[in-house]
C-alpha cells in the first residue's frame, strides 16, 4: 500500500514539475502606444489629474477621458456638463443618448433636450422627452412639436396656434380651424375640408402661390391655378407641368424641360418625366432634347449610360498609422475606430483617403465612406451574406447594396427620425411581419446579418409582387399598400410615379436606382486596396 501511495505522490510530482515548465503561457498584451497607455493606467486608476491632463490634449485619447470624467461622480457637476459636451461634440450621434441621460441628472435638462431632438427616432429620446415635457420643460415641448411629434405634445401645448398647429398635423381640421390665425395655415385645413374657395381667399392672403394654385385647381380652375403656379418656386413649375398634362401635353413637356435645367432632385424628376410624356407622344426631337436633360437614378432608369467614374491612385500610408495599428493588436477595437476617425477628421487629400481605407478595415463603412474616393463611397460589406441571400431572395445583389446605402449609409446602428432602424431601415411592424413570415421570434434590427436577410427576403417579396423594380422599391419606402392604392388608381407605373401624393418615395427611387447604377459599374473594376493594409488586423 505504502509503495502504491508512493508511487502515486512521485507521479503528482513529475506531473506538476511538467506543468511548471511546458504550460503554455498566455500571449503577452501588447503594450499601448503613447499617449495610449497612459489613459489605460488612468482610467485603471482613477485618476482625476491624469485624465484631466488627457482630456486637454488633443486626440481621441481626449475623447475617451472626457467621457470617464463626464461619468466620474467624484468631478463637480459643472466640470461633467463640460466634459459631456466635449464627447458629444466628436463622437456625434452614438453619444447622444448617454449624453442627454448625464445631462438630466447633472441639472442641464435643456442642454439634454438639445441632444434628445438630434436622437428623436430612438424610442427612449422620445420618452425623455415626453416627461420632461410633462414636467413643464419648455425646451422638450418644443422639440416635441418642431418634430412633428403632435399626438405626444398636445396635451401640453397653451398657445391656441400651437393647439392648431398641432391638430392640423394630426389631421383633425375642423378642430384647427377654429384656433388658427395664420392664413397659410388656415389655407391648408379649409383646403383639406374641401372649401376650395375660402382656400384660395387665405392663400391669395398669405401670399402662398403655390397653395392658391393647388385651390384653384380643385375649383376646376385650371388656367388660373397654372398662373399662380407660375408665380411659385421650382415647385409650382413641376404643379404647373402636371396641371397641363392632359389639356396642353407640349406646354407640359417644355414646362417639365424648363425645370430639368435646375439643380436638384425635382430638376432629374423633371427631366424624367418630360422624357416619359415626349416617348408617349411619339415625338423623337422632343425625346432626344429630354434624354439630353436626364441625370442621376433617372437617366439610369431610362437606360442612358452612366458617366465616367474618376478614379485617384491609392494613397500611401498616413502619418500615425502605426498607433492605430497597435490598439488593433491590443484588441481595442473601439479606440482603434476613434483614433481612426479623429486623424481623417484632421486630415485632407490623399491622407483623409488613406484613413478612409484604414476605417474600412476596421469597419466603421459611414466614417469610410465620408473621406474616401468611390470604392469607399460605395462599400461592400458582409459581401458573400449579401450575395448569398440577394440570390435566394431572387435579387440582383447590386441593388440590395443599393438599398442599404440610401437607407442607412451601412451603419447597423442608424435610427431614422420615425424610428425605423438597422441597416434596412425596418419599423417595428415590419420587422415583425418579416420575422412571422419567415416562421421565427424577431432578431435584432440592428444585427447586420439579420437585417441583410430580412431585407432581401421583404424586398424580393415586394418584386414578386408588383413585377417591376420600380414599383418594388417605392413600396419598400412607401409600404405595398400606398402601391397597390396608387396602381388602381392611375392604372400604369408612369402616372403613378408623378402623381403619387408623397415625394419621398419618388426620391427615394431616384437615389437607388442611382445608387445601383453605380454599384454595376463598381463591380466590373478590379478591386485594389493600399499596401499599408497588408497584416493590418481586422476586427472579430
Amino acid at each position: 500500500m505504502r509503495r502504491i501511495v508512493g508511487a502515486g505522490l512521485w507521479v503528482l510530482f513529475l506531473l506538476g514539475l511538467w506543468l511548471l515548465v511546458f504550460r503554455p503561457r498566455p500571449a503577452p498584451t501588447p503594450a499601448l502606444p503613447a499617449p495610449w497607455g497612459r489613459l489605460a493606467a488612468a482610467l485603471a486608476a482613477g485618476d482625476l489629474a491624469a485624465l484631466r491632463a488627457l482630456a486637454e490634449r488633443p486626440g481621441y485619447a481626449a475623447v475617451v477621458a472626457a467621457r470617464a470624467l463626464a461619468e466620474d461622480p467624484r468631478v463637480p457637476a459643472a466640470e461633467r456638463v463640460r466634459w459631456v459636451r466635449a464627447a458629444v461634440a466628436f463622437e456625434g450621434r452614438p453619444a447622444l443618448l448617454w449624453g442627454a441621460e448625464l445631462l438630466v441628472r447633472l441639472g442641464a435638462p435643456d442642454l439634454a433636450v438639445s441632444y434628445y431632438r438630434r436622437a428623436i427616432g430612438e424610442p427612449a429620446a422620445r420618452a425623455a422627452l415626453v416627461r420632461l415635457a410633462r414636467e413643464g420643460n419648455a425646451a422638450a415641448i418644443e422639440a416635441l412639436f418642431r418634430a412633428g411629434r403632435y399626438r405626444a405634445v398636445l396635451p401640453y401645448l397653451r398657445r391656441p396656434e400651437d393647439r392648431g398647429r398641432a391638430l392640423l398635423g394630426l389631421g383633425r381640421y375642423r378642430e384647427a380651424l377654429s384656433l388658427l390665425a395664420d392664413p397659410e395655415d388656415r389655407g391648408r385645413a379649409l383646403l383639406a375640408l374641401g372649401r376650395s374657395p375660402q382656400a384660395a381667399a387665405a392663400f391669395r392672403q398669405a401670399g402662398d402661390f403655390l397653395g392658391l394654385g393647388r385651390a384653384l385647381l380643385a375649383e376646376g380652375r385650371r388656367a388660373a391655378a397654372v398662373a399662380a403656379f407660375l408665380k411659385a418656386s421650382d415647385r409650382g413649375l413641376w404643379e404647373a407641368a402636371g396641371a397641363l398634362e392632359k389639356a396642353e401635353p407640349a406646354r407640359a413637356v417644355a414646362l417639365y424641360l424648363r425645370l430639368a435645367g435646375r439643380a436638384g432632385e425635382l430638376g432629374d424628376a423633371a427631366a424624367y418625366r418630360a422624357y416619359q410624356l415626349a416617348r408617349r407622344r411619339g415625338d423623337g426631337a422632343l425625346v432626344e432634347r429630354a434624354y439630353r436633360a436626364l441625370r442621376g437614378g433617372y437617366a439610369a432608369l431610362a437606360g442612358k449610360p452612366l458617366g465616367r467614374l474618376s478614379f485617384k491612385p491609392l494613397p500611401p500610408a498616413p502619418r500615425g498609422l502605426r498607433v492605430v495599428r497597435a490598439l488593433a493588436r491590443a484588441g481595442r477595437w473601439d479606440w482603434a475606430r476613434g483614433e481612426a476617425r479623429y486623424r481623417a477628421a484632421a486630415a485632407r487629400g490623399a491622407e483623409a483617403r488613406a484613413w478612409a481605407w484604414v476605417l474600412y478595415r476596421l469597419g466603421d463603412y459611414p466614417a469610410a465612406a465620408r473621406y474616401g474616393g468611390p470604392r469607399l463611397r460605395y462599400p461592400t460589406p458582409w459581401r458573400a451574406w449579401v450575395l448569398a441571400r440577394a440570390q435566394r431572395a431572387g435579387l440582383d445583389p447590386w441593388l440590395l447594396y443599393a438599398v442599404i446605402r440610401v437607407e442607412s449609409a451601412f451603419d447597423p446602428r442608424a435610427v431614422s427620425p420615425t424610428g425605423a432602424q438597422g441597416l434596412l431601415q425596418f419599423t417595428d411592424a415590419t420587422w415583425r411581419e418579416v420575422a412571422a413570415r419567415l416562421g421565427e421570434a424577431p432578431a435584432d434590427p440592428r444585427d447586420p446579418r439579420a437585417a441583410i436577410r430580412y431585407g432581401a427576403y421583404y424586398l424580393g417579396a415586394l418584386l414578386r409582387r408588383f413585377g417591376d423594380v420600380r414599383l418594388a422599391l417605392i413600396a419598400y419606402n412607401g409600404g405595398p399598400g400606398y402601391v397597390a392604392r396608387g396602381l388602381r388608381r392611375y392604372r400604369n407605373f408612369e402616372d403613378f410615379w408623378r402623381f403619387q401624393p408623397r415625394d419621398e418615395p419618388r426620391r427615394y427611387l431616384g437615389r437607388v436606382a442611382r445608387d445601383w447604377a453605380i454599384y454595376r459599374a463598381l463591380a466590373s473594376r478590379p478591386r485594389r486596396e493600399p499596401g499599408f493594409l497588408a497584416g493590418f488586423p481586422s476586427p472579430p
